[in-house]
């Protein structure tokens, strides 16, 4: 379990409100478009991609919108709803789970902000940002 800094290489679309985003490691992840069909990620954005088997603390996932506020409750997998699970889409596997970095600021290194601990740090490409976030392994 991790979560690494990486960018984004390519996004295509699959089916009407799905898009396959492919990292710079080659992790492909299925993300949903906005409501007006258009595209999350674009190509050379940042990203914070979490691998399968993690735990990610409900915190991150109220910040990161990965919170169902009307049953109190994660949006992922697992009794608490808070596990990076494969998901498995219209015969495409999904491995791992993509979050904004965050704000930019100039030259090559990024701020990835954590606002539930008011925390932030630089980040590059590569860097691991696992217990920044609190990222823990399943171990069920």
């Amino acid at each position: 379990m991790t979560a690494i800094i990486q960018s984004v290489e390519n996004v295509e679309a699959y089916g009407e409100n799905l898009s396959v985003v492919t990292t710079s490691e080659g992790h492909q992840v299925i993300a949903n478009k906005r409501e007006d069909g258009s595209f999350r990620w674009e190509p050379g954005e940042l990203c914070i991609y979490v691998s399968e088997g993690s735990i990610i603390p409900d915190e991150v996932l109220k910040e990161r919108g990965y919170w169902d506020e009307e049953k109190d409750r994660g949006l992922l997998d697992g009794g608490k709803r808070n596990r990076v699970k494969m998901k498995k889409l219209a015969g495409f596997e999904s491995r791992g789970l993509l979050f904004k970095v965050g704000s930019y600021i100039a030259g090559d290194v990024k701020v990835v902000t954590n606002e539930w601990n008011e925390d932030s740090i630089d980040v590059e490409i590569g860097d691991d940002v696992t217990e920044f976030f609190g990222i823990t392994e399943f171990t069920g």
